[in-house]
C-alpha cells in the first residue's frame, strides 16, 4: 500500500551522497575548474602573451576545459545508464533493444545518435544523448576562446631608437624693410641766401617671404591633401612611433557657401565697367545697360544686359571681354562678408561664379558661331554662385601616429584662441617707430579705425614697428603663447596681395569714381580679381587677373567643394612649412632644430583578447548536466522501487540471470542478439518489491496486443 513517509525517505535517501557522491564530486570539480578558467581569462585578457617553460595559458585553459569535460562527461554517463534501470523498471513494456541502446549512449557520441532517432518514450535519455553530443563541442569553443591580438606597445625612446616630430611656437621668417626718402627743396635770393626751406619726407616698405614658403604656397596648388601630409617632417627610428596631442602654430581655413547673400542691383554698372575694361562700351553707345550682382561686402560681378557672357556672343553691344567670375581679396575682416569675428586674418577671398551644371543645362555652350542655343540665358539671368574663404594664423592641436614608416596625423583646430591685448600694437600713434622717434608721422601714414587692428599690409599703415602677434589660450590656467613675427606678417600678407589681387583695379580712381556715383556702392571696393572670357566650345579664351586665379577658379573644378579644397591644401602646406622652417637658424639646419616634440617608440607585441561569447557552451554544459542529474534523481526517488545500479556491470549480469533464457534459442553473434532484441519486449511484475527484482514478460513480435509465452523470474 502506498505510504507518503516511505515516499518520502526513499526521496531523501535518493539523494544520498553515498549513491550520488561521485557525480556531485565531478559536477563540483567542474564548477570549480569553470570558474577558475573565468578567473584567469579575465586576468589575462588585453594583457601580454607569456610562456614559461613551454606552459601558456592556453595550455591551462586547455587542462581546465578538459577538465570540465571529463567530469560532465561523467556525470551524463552515468545519469544515462540509471535511465536503462529507470525505464525498465516502470510499468511499461519497452523493447529489450531499447536497454542495448541507452547503455551504448553512456558510452559515447555514436550510442546516443542512435537513442536520439530509434528510442521512443525516452524523452529525459535522450536529452541525455543531446548532452553528450553538445559537449563534443567544448573544445573547439575552447580554442576560440584565447585569441592573440597583434598590438605596438609604445615606450619612452632609448639610445637605440628616436621618436621627434616638427612643431613650433613661433614664426620668424620673411622681411618687411622700411627704407625712409626725402627731398630737400631752398629757395635762394639774389644773394645766394636762403630764404626758404622744405624737407619733404616719406617711407617706402619692401617685403619678402621665404623662399621656403614661397614654395610651400605655390606647391599647394598642385597637390593634394594626401600628398602634403607626408611632407611633415619627423623622426622615428623605429618605423613605430606615436606622438600624443601637442599644439602647434599654423594656419588655418575656413570656408563658406554665401550664394544667400547674392543681390541683383537695379543700378547701371555700365560706366563702371567701362572704367575697369578700358572704354568697353562707351565709344559704341551710351545707353547700354550692365546690372550687377552683388554681396553685402561690395564686392560684385557685372556684365552688359542680354548678352551671353559664357560663350563667344558677338551680337551688338556684346563684344569684348565678359565677365566670368570676379574675386575679392582682403586681409581685413571689417571688408569681408562672413569672417568678421576672424581677428587674426591673414587673407581672405570672395568669389562670384557662375553655376556651371546650370549653365550646361541651359544650353549655353557651344557658342553661337558654332551653332550654340540662341534662346541660351543672358545676362543677368545666369545663375550664379558665391563662396567666401579665409586663412588666418592659429593654433593646431596635433596627434600623430607613425605606422610602417608612414606619419598619420590628427588635426583640430584648438577653440578659444585669441590675440593678446597689446599684440600687434605699434605703441606710436603719433610717430613713426622709424629711425627719427621724435618724428611725428604724417596723416596719410596712420591707419583708419577700422583697419588700424587688421594684419593687412598697407604701403602706409605698414611703415611702423608693430609688436609681434602672439596667439593665447585665456581659458587656461597658465595660458601659453604663440608667436608670428611682425615682418612674417607684413611680409606674407604683401605676398597674398600679390598673388591674388590685381594692382591696376586697386585703388583705382577712376574705378574708385564710378562705384562712387552708385547708391550704396560708395564705400566698396568692387573686386580686385576677375577671370575673363569669352568661352567657345573647344577653347577656354579665360584671361585671369592676376593670373594665379588660374589655380583658384579653373574651369574644371568651378564649384564650392573645390575652393575649399584649394585653401585647406594652402593652410596644410603653410603650417607644414611653418612647422618645418620658423626662423633663419632652421633654414641652415633644414628644419632638423624644430623636430621638439618628443613621441613614444613603438615595438610590436602580441596580447591576449579573450572571446567571453565563446565559454557560453562550457557554461551550458555544466547548467544542463546539472539539471540532468536532479532529473535522474527524481526518476529514482523510490515510489516504484527502481534500483539505483548506473552503470554497473554486476547489475546488468544480475537482470540476466534474471532474464532466464531469451537468448538461448540465438546464435553468438551480436547481429543475432540484436534481432532478438528488437522482438522482445519486457515488462516488470511487483513480486519481489524488497529486492527490486524486475520481471520480464517475452512477447513476440508482430502481435502487438496478443499475449505470447510469458515468463516471470
Amino acid at each position: 500500500m502506498f505510504s507518503p513517509a516511505k515516499l518520502t525517505a526513499n526521496a531523501f535517501n535518493s539523494f544520498r551522497w553515498s549513491i550520488w557522491g561521485p557525480q556531485y564530486a565531478a559536477l563540483l570539480g567542474a564548477a570549480a575548474a569553470l570558474m577558475a578558467m573565468v578567473i584567469l581569462l579575465a586576468k589575462f585578457d588585453d594583457q601580454l602573451f607569456f610562456e614559461w617553460k613551454g606552459i601558456s595559458l592556453n595550455t591551462i585553459i586547455s587542462i581546465l576545459s578538459v577538465t570540465i569535460k571529463a567530469a560532465v562527461t561523467f556525470v551524463i554517463s552515468e545519469c544515462i545508464s540509471q535511465w536503462k534501470w529507470i525505464l525498465f523498471s516502470r510499468g511499461e513494456q519497452r523493447l529489450l533493444i531499447d536497454f542495448d541502446r541507452i547503455d551504448a549512449a553512456a558510452r559515447g557520441p555514436l550510442g546516443s545518435l542512435r537513442i536520439l532517432f530509434r528510442t521512443k518514450r525516452a524523452f529525459v535519455t535522450q536529452f541525455g544523448a543531446v548532452l553528450t553530443l553538445i559537449v563534443l563541442g567544448l573544445d573547439p569553443f575552447t580554442q576560440q576562446l584565447i585569441q592573440l591580438r597583434p598590438e605596438i606597445q609604445y615606450n619612452e625612446p632609448d639610445d637605440n631608437a628616436v621618436a621627434y616630430i616638427a612643431n613650433t611656437g613661433s614664426y620668424y621668417l620673411g622681411t618687411a624693410q622700411s627704407q625712409p626718402r626725402f627731398f630737400e627743396n631752398s629757395t635762394f635770393n639774389s644773394e645766394g641766401n636762403v630764404i626758404e626751406f622744405e624737407r619733404h619726407e616719406w617711407w617706402n616698405v619692401t617685403t619678402s617671404v621665404s623662399p621656403s614658403m614661397e614654395g610651400a604656397i605655390m606647391s599647394a596648388f598642385y597637390n593634394s591633401t594626401e600628398q602634403l601630409r607626408n611632407e611633415t617632417l619627423f623622426e622615428c627610428t623605429a618605423g613605430e612611433c606615436k606622438f600624443g596631442p601637442f599644439q602647434t602654430l599654423g594656419i588655418c581655413h575656413r570656408c563658406n557657401d554665401v550664394t544667400s547673400e547674392l543681390t541683383t542691383r537695379a543700378d547701371n554698372f555700365d560706366n563702371v565697367i567701362n572704367a575697369i575694361y578700358e572704354y568697353r562700351t562707351e565709344a559704341i553707345t551710351s545707353n547700354i545697360l550692365a546690372k550687377a550682382v552683388s554681396l553685402p561686402n561690395g564686392h560684385f560681378i557685372a556684365n552688359t544686359d542680354g548678352c551671353r557672357p559664357y560663350n563667344d556672343d558677338t551680337t551688338f553691344g556684346c563684344w569684348g571681354k565678359s565677365t566670368m567670375s570676379t574675386t575679392f581679396g582682403t586681409g581685413n575682416p571689417n571688408k569681408t562678408v562672413s569672417m568678421k569675428d576672424i581677428d587674426t586674418l591673414l587673407w581672405s577671398m570672395s568669389f562670384i561664379y557662375p553655376n556651371k551644371e546650370t549653365l550646361n543645362k541651359s544650353g549655353s555652350f557651344p557658342s553661337l558661331k558654332d551653332g550654340g542655343n540662341k534662346d541660351a540665358v543672358t545676362w543677368p539671368t545666369v545663375a550664379l554662385n558665391a563662396s567666401e574663404c579665409a586663412l588666418y594664423y592659429c593654433v593646431k592641436n596635433i596627434s600623430s601616429t607613425v605606422l610602417d614608416n608612414r606619419l598619420e596625423e590628427d588635426i583640430t583646430e584648438v577653440d578659444g584662441v585669441t590675440r593678446t591685448e597689446d599684440s600687434w600694437d605699434s605703441g606710436l600713434t603719433d610717430q613713426t617707430g622709424l629711425t627719427h622717434q621724435t618724428r611725428v608721422r604724417p596723416p596719410e601714414y596712420l591707419a583708419p579705425p577700422d583697419e588700424s587692428r587688421a594684419l593687412e599690409f598697407h604701403e602706409y599703415w605698414s611703415v611702423a614697428f608693430y609688436k609681434n602677434l602672439t596667439l593665447t589660450l585665456p581659458s587656461l590656467r597658465f595660458p601659453w603663447r604663440m608667436e608670428v613675427g611682425q615682418e612674417s606678417v607684413k611680409s606674407l600678407s604683401a605676398h597674398f596681395q600679390g598673388l591674388f589681387r590685381w594692382e591696376p583695379w586697386y585703388n583705382n580712381t577712376k574705378i574708385r569714381e564710378a562705384l562712387q556715383k552708385i547708391p550704396g556702392m560708395e564705400k566698396a571696393d568692387g573686386f580686385n580679381g576677375a577671370i575673363l572670357g569669352p568661352l567657345d566650345q573647344t577653347d577656354l579664351n579665360m584671361d585671369a587677373r592676376p593670373p594665379a586665379l588660374k589655380y583658384l577658379l579653373p574651369w574644371s573644378r568651378l564649384d564650392h567643394a573645390n575652393i575649399s579644397v584649394v585653401f585647406e591644401t594652402l593652410a596644410m602646406s603653410m603650417t607644414n612649412e611653418m612647422r618645418r622652417t620658423s626662423d633663419m637658424q632652421d633654414q641652415a639646419r633644414n628644419g632638423m632644430d624644430t623636430m621638439s616634440h618628443k613621441g613614444l617608440v613603438g615595438s610590436p607585441i602580441v596580447l591576449y583578447r579573450v572571446a567571453w561569447p565563446w565559454i557560453a557552451l562550457h557554461v551550458t554544459a555544466l547548467a544542463c548536466a546539472l539539471v540532468f542529474l536532479f532529473m535522474t534523481i527524481h526518476g529514482s526517488d523510490g515510489k516504484e522501487n527502481i534500483p539505483l545500479w548506473k552503470s554497473s556491470s554486476l547489475a546488468a549480469i544480475r537482470r540476466g540471470h534474471d532474464a532466464g533464457g531469451v537468448f538461448d534459442d540465438t546464435g553468438p553473434s551480436i547481429g543475432e542478439m540484436e534481432n532478438k532484441a528488437r522482438k522482445v519486449y519486457m515488462g516488470e511484475s511487483q513480486d519481489d518489491p524488497e529486492e527490486a527484482k524486475p520481471c520480464i514478460t517475452l512477447v513476440e513480435t508482430p502481435v502487438p496486443k496478443q499475449r505470447s509465452q510469458s515468463h516471470t523470474f
